[in-house]
């Protein structure tokens, strides 16, 4: 679970397009 907080986290300081897919 600890991935999962870190890619959020990562979601908001990279705000790509690559986390957008990743949430997909």
């Amino acid at each position: 679970m600890k991935r999962l907080t870190l890619l959020r986290h990562a979601k908001s300081d990279w705000d790509d397009p690559v986390a957008r897919d990743f949430d997909r």
